[in-house]
C-alpha cells in the first residue's frame, strides 16, 4: 500500500516503523518510475496503465532498443583501494546487495541492522566510511550520522528514497546522499567522490 499522506516534512521526519511497514517501498517505487520515464535520467522508457473494474490493473513498461555499440560499452566504475566499510540498513535484502557489491570490489564490509548495532560496531572496529539508510526503526540515519561524527571524523553516505528532500541544512552530518534504488555505478561513484584520495589511477 502506497499512501501519499506519509511524506517527509521539511524537518525530514521519516515514516514511523509502523507506517513504514505499509509504505516502505513508496519512495523506491517513485524513484524507479522516475528513472524509467524521465528522458534525462536512465532508461528513457514509458509507463502505460490500463484498469478495469472487476478485471484488474495492468502496467506496461516500454524501453528503447539498445544499439550493438552501446551494448558493448562497459560502465565506468572507479577503482578504490580496499576500504573497511560499515553498512547500516534495516532491510536484509538491501543489506545483502550492499555487502555483495562492496565485497566483490575487495572491500571489508561490517553490517548492522540498526543504529544502535552500528554504534556498537563502530566502537570495536576501525572503519573508513559508513553507509547508512535514512528511515530505520529506533534511530534514523540522520541521528546515527550525528552521533558517529561526535565520536570521530568519518565520511558518511546516506542511502534514501527521499533524496530530493535531503540537503546540507537537513543533514549536516552527512557527506553525500545516494538515492534509492541505487546502482553499482552510482554507489561506487559516490564512494570515489567521498574518498578521492583512495581512488586508484585508471
Amino acid at each position: 500500500m502506497c499512501r501519499s499522506s506519509v511524506q517527509p516534512s521539511n524537518g525530514l521526519k521519516p515514516p514511523s516503523s509502523e507506517s513504514k511497514d505499509q509504505t516502505r517501498n513508496c519512495p523506491l517505487l517513485v524513484e524507479t518510475a522516475r528513472q524509467i520515464s524521465d528522458p534525462q535520467v536512465r532508461y528513457r522508457g514509458t509507463i502505460g496503465l490500463s484498469s478495469a473494474e472487476g478485471v484488474g490493473t495492468t502496467f506496461t513498461l516500454s524501453f528503447p532498443s539498445i544499439t550493438a555499440e552501446a551494448a558493448r560499452t562497459p560502465a565506468f566504475l572507479p577503482t578504490l583501494e580496499p576500504l573497511r566499510i560499515l553498512a547500516v540498513e534495516d532491510e536484509p535484502e538491501v543489506l545483502d546487495v550492499l555487502r555483495a557489491m562492496l565485497s566483490a570490489a575487495g572491500h571489508t564490509v561490517f553490517t548492522a541492522a540498526s543504529g544502535r548495532e552500528a554504534l556498537d560496531l563502530f566502537e570495536h572496529e576501525t572503519v573508513d566510511l559508513v553507509l547508512t539508510d535514512l528511515g530505520m526503526p529506533g534511530m534514523t540515519g540522520l541521528a546515527l550520522a550525528e552521533q558517529l561524527k561526535r565520536r570521530r571524523a568519518i565520511p558518511i553516505l546516506l542511502l534514501t528514497g527521499w533524496a530530493d528532500e535531503v540537503d546540507a541544512a537537513t543533514a549536516p552530518s552527512v557527506d553525500l546522499v545516494v538515492a534509492k534504488p541505487f546502482t553499482r555505478e552510482r554507489l561506487f561513484e559516490a564512494l570515489a567522490r567521498t574518498l578521492p584520495d583512495r581512488v586508484r589511477p585508471a
